[in-house]
């Protein structure tokens, strides 16, 4: 028996030496990084400020930190960690994607902040919202922040700013995802996600983030086709899968769950799944365009570009979203 174990011992030792001297021979060869996912090249400040995560596809790198302050925390979000909560405090999970993170703009200007202060004001009492959009971001990606991470803050209030990146192409998310493969062409992100969730599906993830030689394999193994991927990231019967799931979770811990109907330069296709979730399913909408498109006239210029609103529509967005909350 004990022979037999030596032996066992010996083997494993070997095989663990070859692939170790396998691994190491593949970085001076094939040396294969991890890709640095949706990094933004017009905006160099942010190149390789955003990192692969299993469940996620990426994030924002924790623990950022430029001319002396934090632009990203621990927490992979923008702005400074939260503190405890103080007494009487009302604290807000802004969830959302490129338009929540509101990267071309200082922190102070981005909506989150503005309803912060608009919510103190009128409150009369401590209110903070944490700023946790990040840019590319789905509704499916905004759920499982929430489900991961997001109710450990402890908010109150949870709000979504989702649209534009649920109607894009799942080849959208390929491209952008280090881990993505054949076994997730065509997927939506919720079915992607949940097919991580599986353990054999984690332990892969696991390999390929620690080992050259796996990434380098994965690659060889990726088919072209997965840049033609056709569907949409979240087709209405998921977003309302997940809709369901987070009001679930926000009734479960006693928090109130608010949809924004986000405004875009054009965002007609967007709007009516989410107006429909007040009229048909009884969530609490807060309609943006409806609300701001006789303030605005024009929309096009209060917008950088097609998706991302410049500072003074921020302002008027914080300010809407607080009135209405007020009004509820």
């Amino acid at each position: 028996m004990l022979r037999v174990l030596k032996i066992v011992l010996v083997n494993v030792v070997l095989t663990a030496t070859l692939l170790v001297a396998i691994e190491g021979v593949s970085r001076l060869l094939v040396p294969t990084p991890m890709p640095q996912p949706l990094v933004a090249d017009e905006l160099e400040q942010w190149v390789g400020k955003r990192e692969f995560h299993p469940l996620l596809f990426w994030r924002m790198t924790p623990s950022v930190d430029a001319e002396g302050s934090v632009v990203i925390n621990r927490l992979g979000l923008r702005g400074p960690l939260p503190g405890p909560r103080q007494p009487d405090e009302l604290r807000v999970l802004s969830l959302g994607e490129s338009t929540t993170a509101a990267l071309a703009l200082p922190l102070d200007q981005a909506y989150s902040a503005v309803l912060e202060r608009e919510l103190a004001a009128r409150e009369g009492r401590p209110v903070r919202v944490i700023n946790a959009g990040t840019g590319g971001y789905s509704l499916a990606q905004g759920v499982t922040f929430a489900r991961l991470h997001g109710f450990d803050l402890e908010p109150d209030l949870v709000l979504t700013y989702f649209g534009y990146n649920d109607f894009t192409r799942a080849s959208f998310r390929s491209r952008r995802d280090a881990n993505a493969s054949g076994t997730s062409l065509g997927l939506t992100d919720l079915e992607v996600i949940r097919q991580r969730s599986r353990p054999l599906s984690r332990v892969q993830s696991w390999l390929q983030q620690r080992s050259n030689l796996v990434r380098w394999a994965a690659e060889r193994k990726t088919p072209p086709e997965i840049r033609r991927a056709g569907r949409r990231r979240v087709p209405a019967e998921d977003r309302l899968v997940l809709y369901r799931e987070l009001a679930l979770m926000c009734r479960d811990r006693g928090a109130r769950l608010v949809v924004l109907v986000p405004i875009y330069r054009d965002s007609a296709r967007h709007e009516g799944f989410l107006r429909e979730l007040g009229e048909s399913h009884g969530f609490e909408v807060i309609d943006l365009p409806r609300l701001l498109d006789g303030e605005l006239g024009e929309r096009a210029p209060f917008f950088f570009d097609a998706l991302h609103p410049r500072a003074d529509l921020h302002q008027r967005i914080g300010v809407t979203i607080a009135a209405q909350l007020e009004d509820a």
